[in-house]
């Protein structure tokens, strides 16, 4: 296979030729980091050889952080993003087509469903959008520079998708983590809730209870002191009755002492006019004798 040189078919660029690329950074996804580019041909898939020599394209294919971007320098062409979530592979290529291109066989084909079609005619927008809902297109591309696709560029791919794979493992990780922590405080929120009803609740009833404590000492209260009001009620009534009794008592001994009394006065005028009766009885006795 012949060596690849400025004079040979596939025409390396010229150091010292002028190239204006459309190439720009704002074409990238935001965040996404660009890492290098390489001098290579594009060779169209699906056509004969002589056909996909005489189309070939001569342009810079640039490796990014999450897309691969085929930028022709002939501003015709559109450039071509490849996104690396929609590539099925990107491989080292060994087709036929290798013997007749000047290149030590650095020859890369992406397998993919999306391309991206930008700035064709140097036109800033639309972008064109074209899905193959097959694997079943190929872009190769000649890797003019002095690079080894097995160990170099895919090894860049490998680790850009494992960037990506990790980078979606880890929004995936926190979006599972912020889920996890919103149903959390969700649910202390609920906890919350429910602890703040429940002590609601308990100090509802301890209200209730209390004011139905109170309403019971009143009660108590009101009849106790009508109880009170009650026994002080008989107690005077009680003590009226022996006061009067007692007056009853001390008026009946009175009287009884009264006629007591008067029972000893009569038996005292008795006994003296019995003993005036018995004098005269006496003296008339004495007369009569000394008569």
């Amino acid at each position: 296979m012949a060596e690849l040189t400025f004079e040979s078919s596939c025409g390396l660029i010229q150091p010292d030729d002028a190239v204006k690329e459309r190439f720009s950074l704002l074409l990238l996804e935001p965040g996404e980091i660009y890492f290098e580019d390489f001098s290579v041909f594009y060779y169209p898939a699906g056509l004969t050889e002589d056909e996909a020599l005489k189309r070939k394209q001569r342009g810079r294919l640039k490796l990014c952080s999450h897309s691969v971007l085929f930028d022709p320098l002939d501003t015709a062409f559109p450039i071509l993003k490849f996104p690396f979530k929609d590539i099925k592979s990107m491989n080292q290529w060994t087709g036929s087509l290798l013997s007749r291109i000047d290149s030590k066989g650095n020859v890369l084909a992406v397998e993919t469903s999306l391309v991206v079609k930008m700035k064709e005619g140097s036109i800033i927008a639309p972008y064109v959008f074209i899905r193959f809902w097959h694997y079943d297109v190929s872009w190769h591309y000649d890797v003019s520079w002095h690079y080894d696709v097995s160990f170099g560029i895919m090894m860049l791919v490998d680790i850009m998708m494992l960037v990506d794979i990790m980078m979606l493992v880890g929004i995936m990780m926190l979006v599972g983590i912020m889920m996890l922590v919103g149903i959390m405080m969700l649910v202390g929120i609920m906890m919350l809730v429910g602890i703040m009803m429940l002590v609601g609740i308990m100090m509802l009833v301890g209200i209730m209870m209390l004011v139905g404590i109170m309403m019971l000492v009143g009660i108590m209260m009101l009849v106790g002191i009508m109880m009170l009001v009650g026994i002080m009620m008989l107690v005077g009534i009680m003590m009226l009755v022996g006061i009067m009794m007692l007056v009853g008592i001390m008026m009946l001994v009175g009287i009884m002492m009264l006629v007591g009394i008067m029972m000893l006065v009569g038996i005292m005028m008795l006994v003296g006019i019995m003993m005036l009766v018995g004098i005269m009885m006496l003296v008339g006795i004495m007369m009569l004798v000394a008569l």
